[in-house]
Parts: C-alpha cells; sequence; structure tokens
C-alpha cells in the first residue's frame, strides 16, 4: 500500500532520536555526579568519629583565584614569571592559579614537608628538587597551598634567595595569620584563616581529602 505520510515518518523519526539521545546525555551526567557524591560522602564516613565542614566553598575559590591571577598579571605586565608551586598541596591551587595569570609564565615544583602524619608541623623542614632549579634573575612566585607556622616556607625562601633571582614574591592560598612566624612578605594571600586543621583542594590529612573541591575543616 502507498504511505501517504513518508515526510512525517522522517520528521517524527528525527525528533524521537534528539529526544532519545537528550535524555541519554542528561542520564550519563547526573549518573557521574550521583558517583562522584557517592565518594565523598564514602571519604567523610570513613573518619571515624571525626566531623567534617566546609569552610570555604568551591565558588569562592574560584572567585579569589581569578582575583589573584588579575593581580599578578598586573604586578607582571612586561616580565615573565617563574611559578614554582609547593608539592604536593598546592597542585591543584597551582594549576588553577597559572591559568588566570595572563603574563609569560613558566612552571616548576619543588618538594617540602613538615607535617609527616601529624596534624601540627614537625619544625624539621625537608627540602627536594630545589637544587636542579636554575633560579638566577628570573621572577619567582613561590606557590602554597597554606602558610601554617611559616617554618617550612622561611627555609623555602632562604634557600631560593641565595640563588639571587631577580625578584621573589609568595602566593598562599590560606594563611594562618594569627599563628604563623613567617619572615617575609606574603605578597598574594587568598584567604587568612583561624588555626583549624584544614583538608581539601590539595590540602590532605595522611594523603586523604585532596580531592575535595573545596576547604573544609576537620576536627
Amino acid at each position: 500500500m502507498y504511505n501517504l505520510f513518508p515526510k512525517w515518518e522522517v520528521f517524527f523519526g528525527v525528533w524521537y532520536k534528539l529526544i532519545y539521545n537528550k535524555f541519554i546525555s542528561l542520564a550519563k551526567i547526573s549518573l557521574q555526579k550521583l558517583v562522584y557524591l557517592d565518594g565523598i560522602l564514602k571519604i567523610i564516613s570513613n573518619q571515624k568519629g571525626k566531623s567534617m565542614k566546609e569552610l570555604i566553598s568551591k565558588l569562592e575559590i574560584q572567585s579569589r583565584i581569578l582575583e589573584l591571577g588579575q593581580e599578578i598579571s598586573k604586578d607582571h605586565t612586561n616580565d615573565s614569571i617563574l611559578a614554582i608551586g609547593i608539592l604536593k598541596g598546592s597542585f591543584i591551587f597551582m594549576a588553577d592559579l597559572v591559568r588566570e595569570i595572563k603574563s609569560d609564565v613558566e612552571v616548576e615544583f619543588l618538594s617540602a614537608s613538615s607535617y609527616g602524619s601529624e596534624k601540627t608541623s614537625s619544625g624539621i623542614v625537608k627540602l627536594e628538587m630545589l637544587n636542579r632549579l636554575n633560579l638566577k634573575d628570573k621572577n619567582i612566585i613561590l606557590v602554597e597551598d597554606i602558610i601554617d607556622t611559616g617554618l617550612t616556607l622561611n627555609k623555602i625562601v632562604d634557600e631560593v634567595l641565595k640563588q639571587s633571582p631577580r625578584s621573589l614574591k609568595v602566593c598562599s592560598l590560606l594563611v594562618k595569620k594569627d599563628k604563623h612566624s613567617f619572615q617575609h612578605n606574603i605578597d598574594y594571600v587568598g584567604f587568612n584563616i583561624e588555626d583549624r586543621f584544614v583538608v581539601g583542594y590539595g590540602l590532605d590529612f595522611n594523603g586523604r581529602f585532596r580531592n575535595l573541591p573545596y576547604v573544609a575543616v576537620l576536627d
């Protein structure tokens, strides 16, 4: 029998396919969000009685990093920058920050630690990877996740200055303003916080919680 409505069949067939594909796409996105949320909840639930409370939201962090990038770009309009991230805690902050800097930027990392497995700084600073860097006549920005006691950063700055950089500035996402004894200027500060132990957005406790997209207090 001759089909009187072939165009309408094609029309509805195309729309059906579009709607079906859109539904599948939204379902996949929702599933990804649920899997991510489930992972975060499992991390929090495994804390053996520890409580976690969000301190600085993801949106607040993103907004402040945008501002920091603009400040750094303005201060280095005609200069190239060597940004040195202090591992491991700064790696997420570092990645987001350099993408907001409009000046020419090189990226390096060095390893420094004074925590071990404790929630308070040990006072013993271990530096690695610094000797391989040529810092002479470079515009250095040291990028930290947090300035706690300032002991680690004091040691790093002293060692960097021995290589005669053209300039040296410090940028830290978090600063414990009433606790630290850092002996140099902190040129770019994300957030001043109280003396609380914080995790997330690169900061950890025994290697955990770095993947949280916000900063939280861990009690």
